[in-house]
């Protein structure tokens, strides 16, 4: 710590008041010391309970406080192998930053072999058996790996820390059940970052709730900007993600069943079994169906408690879902929080809220189906208004009343949607319509959308307004001078 960094009263600074306080100073020289003997005996990097970056950490910044215990290479070849090698130990990786793609792969970059100058493929993120990750276009290996600071820490590859509550659950956690293995070394814990850096840092923020939840140390955490040669890597294999969900794997299920939560009902849940997890409450143009609070009071008739998860921790949803008999989501980001609930009870509907041809149902349902729990998926989607965006952020136009008749076949309700007069659900969905356009309108994805439907300049008649046939103004009035 340089005293320089050291807060020092103005009085203190300058002339012969400040000769007057030497012997604070050498004081205060002696604690300072005193704190710097201490951290290096404990070999432990300065905590930050909140980074001083806006960003990813520059690599500079961070290699010099890179201080692990002592590792014995035997020890993690034994611990490897008893995990039947689904971790494998690599040496001089190159950390290559990550970035968005513009082909046909999600993104550029991750942990490569210098020697061969490709990505490692056990540390390449996959979906649906797909990899998602190449190295830039147009890179040579003077360009990438010359020269390159050096990290001599033990580092756990993690994955990519996805920016987004769902995808943050099913694909930024498949790589941590290894850590418990590795704990005792107090291993560094490299995530790439994907949509912005997180405030995974910040204590209720839901990334930190999950991350206390499951006993990974949010202070060991490390991202890095530039190319960068770790010296031992562990790469534990992928075990959850978008086409693992019904792999069930052992590893796996037992991390997230570990998971410690200290969540309390919120008032009023406890007087309800029966759970509507909704989407009314977000803002509009984070896509939601026409109607929905109208369909709520319906549900609150039927016993239903109407829960807004994004108003509560990881903590509360989960204690919520597990109290719970029956739970029906609105298709949503909400569901995936049930992964952290491997045993959940209740029996679950989820109501379709919009179609994309880019994925089918069983991308969502099959969750559940991981964990041995059936689910009902109703799809009474009649239409959908996204003008240009994603899918994912449509208004969806859905028949509440056919969708009540699924839930009531299924012993959810008793009685039908009685619904709205053909006059007041046109009234409601001009509103919502009108919300949602409002919302949007200075998304450059809508104005884009707008100038794919200009309307075809229309050509006047022959003859119009007087004009000779193929004359126009112009030429009219330089034959009448």
């Amino acid at each position: 710590m340089d005293l320089k960094h050291v807060f020092v009263p103005e009085c203190f600074r300058y002339g012969s008041l400040r000769d007057n306080f030497k012997p604070l100073f050498t004081l205060t020289k002696i604690f300072v010391r005193f704190l710097e003997l201490a951290r290096t005996i404990q070999k432990r990097p300065l905590k930050h309970t909140e980074p001083n970056f806006s960003g990813v950490i520059k690599s500079a910044d961070i290699i010099h406080k890179i201080v692990s215990k002592n590792v014995d290479q035997h020890e993690l070849d034994k611990i490897s192998a008893g995990q039947m090698n689904q971790i494998g130990i690599y040496k001089n990786v190159v950390s290559f930053p990550m970035s968005d793609s513009a082909s046909g792969y999600s993104y550029y970059g991750g942990l490569m072999n210098p020697d061969r100058f490709e990505l490692l493929q056990a540390a390449i993120l996959m979906r649906n058996g797909k990899p998602c990750q190449k190295l830039p276009i147009g890179k040579d290996s003077s360009s990438i790996l010359a020269p390159l600071p050096e990290a001599d820490g033990l580092f756990l590859f993690a994955g990519i820390l996805f920016n987004n509550f769902g995808h943050f659950l099913v694909e930024s956690l498949g790589r941590l059940w290894a850590y418990n293995s590795y704990k005792m070394y107090d291993p560094y814990i490299v995530f790439y970052s994907s949509w912005g850096m997180p405030e995974y840092w910040k204590k209720g923020n839901y990334m930190n709730d999950v991350f206390e939840g499951l006993g990974i140390p949010v202070d060991r955490i490390v991202f890095f900007s530039d190319p960068v040669r770790l010296k031992c890597v562990l790469v534990p294999e992928q075990k959850y993600g978008f086409g693992l969900f019904t792999k069930r794997d052992p590893s796996f299920l037992h991390f997230v069943s570990a998971f410690k939560s200290k969540g309390y009902l919120p008032e009023r849940a406890d007087k309800h079994h029966h759970v509507y997890v909704s989407r009314s409450g977000l803002p509009i143009e984070s896509g939601r169906p026409i109607g929905e609070a109208v369909f709520e009071e319906y549900l609150k008739r039927q016993g239903y408690f109407i829960f807004y998860p994004e108003r509560h921790t990881i903590y509360e949803q989960l204690r919520v879902y597990k109290e719970a008999k029956r739970i029906i989501f609105c298709d949503g980001s909400s569901i995936h929080s049930c992964i952290l609930l491997p045993d959940v009870e209740a029996e679950v509907a989820i109501i379709a809220r919009r179609r994309d041809p880019r994925w089918t149902y069983e991308e969502i349902t099959a969750q559940f189906m991981g964990f041995n729990k059936h689910v009902i998926w109703i799809d009474e989607v009649i239409g959908q208004y996204q003008f240009g965006l994603e899918s994912w952020d449509a208004v969806g136009e859905l028949d509440w009343k056919q969708i009540s008749r699924h839930l009531k076949d299924k012993g959810y309700v008793n009685e039908i949607f009685a619904g709205l007069s053909d006059d007041e659900y046109k009234d409601l969905k001009k509103m919502e319509l009108l919300q949602y356009i409002q919302r949007i309108t200075s998304k450059p994805q809508f104005l884009h959308y707008l100038l794919q439907r200009q309307e075809q300049f229309p050509q006047l008649p022959l003859g119009y307004g007087g004009l000779p046939p193929g004359g126009n103004m112009f030429n009219t009035l330089i034959d009448e001078e």
